[in-house]
């Protein structure tokens, strides 16, 4: 059961249910929603009337935080834990969903301490179940809670934690599909009045690695490998890398990869490599998608 209080009496309030059944019911100042809510449902909630703000609410009786807002909201069950049951004073790495257009994240552990940003470490220091919530905050003001239940049992942190865990790479992704951008085209002459035209076409990728994290530490240093040839090192998780497509009515060599996909889409790997203040290492690959200019014939 999830029930939403709001500032101002509500007239009337609709829903569309992802990947779950559910029923409103609609009481004054309160919708209560009722029904089936597998991981990964999503619920897109809207009031009426608009100016009534949503000023707190309750997962199961446990108290959910939400701020002060009055546009429509989205429910989502799911974000990433590296673990769902976990003995006391054990760190579990939360991380959001790579979305678009969302500029602020705030965590709420249940146990009475928050933090924000899209990647975070927190550990239980009590054993029992925490509704963990995560609100995500889009430029426009429209917000997306997620939530995950966790179960913690009672535990030594000596016992459980390991002071020798490898850092965890994750390099997002996988980014695209593209449309590559024209850049420029020459006449390549084979004598005479003869030759062809070669185009190029490229396009800039911001990467993003916030996601990767050092239980016993901190990363100190990102390295990247884009795939075409082209590597970088960072001490930040953010980092940007130029490809250039070349193609003609003869050839293509889409980021020197091989030969583009038939399906019209080129993909290259991109693997990235972290290493924390103990010199450890973790690496991990995802790819990034272009649509073959010459497939669509631009």
């Amino acid at each position: 059961v999830l029930t939403l209080k709001f500032d101002a009496p509500i007239a009337h309030a609709s829903a569309i249910a992802i990947g779950g059944t559910i029923k409103l019911t609609v009481n004054n100042t309160t919708v209560e929603i009722t029904g089936s809510f597998p991981v990964g449902t999503t619920v897109d909630l809207k009031w009426d009337p608009a100016t009534a703000h949503l000023i707190s609410g309750d997962w199961n009786d446990r108290p959910l935080y939400i701020a002060k807002q009055s546009e429509g909201i989205t429910f989502n069950m799911q974000f990433t834990a590296s673990s769902t049951t976990v003995t006391t004073n054990t760190p579990i790495h939360f991380t959001a969903p790579l979305t678009h257009g969302v500029k602020e994240y705030t965590w709420d552990f249940g146990d009475g301490t928050m933090a924000t940003g899209a990647s975070v470490t927190h550990a239980f220091t009590n054993a029992g179940q925490y509704l963990v919530g995560l609100q995500e905050t889009e430029a426009n003001g429209e917000i997306h809670l997620r939530q995950r239940l966790i179960s913690v049992q009672a535990g030594s942190k000596l016992n459980h934690v390991s002071n020798n865990i490898a850092p965890a790479a994750n390099p997002e992704g996988p980014y695209g599909p593209y449309q590559l951008e024209f850049e420029d085209e020459q006449w390549v002459s084979q004598g005479d009045d003869s030759g062809y035209w070669v185009d190029t076409y490229g396009y800039t990728v911001s990467f993003d690695a916030s996601a990767s994290y050092a239980p016993n530490g901190r990363i100190i240093k990102y390295q990247w490998d884009f795939g075409d040839g082209q590597t970088a090192t960072t001490n930040t998780p953010y980092v940007t890398h130029h490809y250039t497509e070349i193609t003609s009515d003869y050839y293509m060599e889409p980021a020197k990869n091989g030969n583009p996909e038939e399906n019209g889409v080129i993909q290259v790997p991109v693997t990235l490599t972290v290493t924390d203040d103990q010199n450890r290492t973790s690496t991990s690959t995802t790819y990034v998608e272009f649509i073959n200019p010459m497939e669509y014939g631009y």
